[in-house]
């Protein structure tokens, strides 16, 4: 009689679906244990079809499972991060200024939540400020604290913690380099406005 050891865990992936895509599933999902890794993937291929379909609330609740079976990793905060970020706060969105000032602001305390969960926090630190460095080469309609100036600066801030907890010579390197381009155009930024 053949054996098929994958069977078992197919089947269980299957059921940890299933399981995951009730309503009233729980926020806290600790009984997959072993197979949360395998549930997480799951979660964000479904989330991935639902921004597809142009579900963003879907997409988004089924983002936040799959960062609820992996709180540890540093690629579902960011990936939720980019939802709120990237696509909730782009200019393209159709959102207000406002509106996208506060999604980007809910993507960088999701970071900020996340640091203190993950292993290396110097990963969402830099991330964090990647977002605001953005925002602040392509949103200059943005209505955040300061204008761009103050978008620049608290991506410089980010780039700051990120040099000062990262694990290597390089990544404290490419940080501390983002945090001086960072500060020299919040400078330039307030330099020219103080001249008006």
């Amino acid at each position: 009689m053949k054996r098929w050891p994958w069977l078992g865990a197919a089947a269980a992936c299957l059921a940890a679906a299933g399981y995951l895509s009730a309503d009233d599933a729980p926020g806290d999902i600790q009984v997959l244990g072993p197979l949360a890794p395998i549930a997480a993937q799951i979660q964000w291929v479904r989330a991935h079809a639902a921004r597809l379909a142009g579900d963003e609330g879907r997409a988004f609740a089924l983002m936040q499972s799959a960062l609820q079976l992996q709180p540890r990793s540093s690629a579902a905060w960011i990936a939720l991060s980019n939802q709120l970020g990237l696509q909730f706060a782009s200019a393209e969105s159709g959102r207000s200024p406002g509106e996208r000032a506060e999604w980007l602001q809910a993507a960088c305390q999701l970071l900020e939540e996340g640091q203190s969960l993950v292993p290396h926090s110097d990963a969402l630190a830099l991330h964090r400020g990647l977002l605001l460095m953005s925002h602040a080469e392509t949103d200059a309609e943005l209505a955040w604290p300061g204008s761009t100036a103050g978008l620049w600066a608290d991506a410089a801030a980010a780039f700051d913690e990120a040099a000062t907890h990262a694990r290597g010579k390089e990544a404290r390197t490419a940080a501390t380099a983002a945090r001086d381009y960072a500060r020299a155009a919040a400078a330039t930024l307030q330099g020219s406005s103080s001249e008006l």
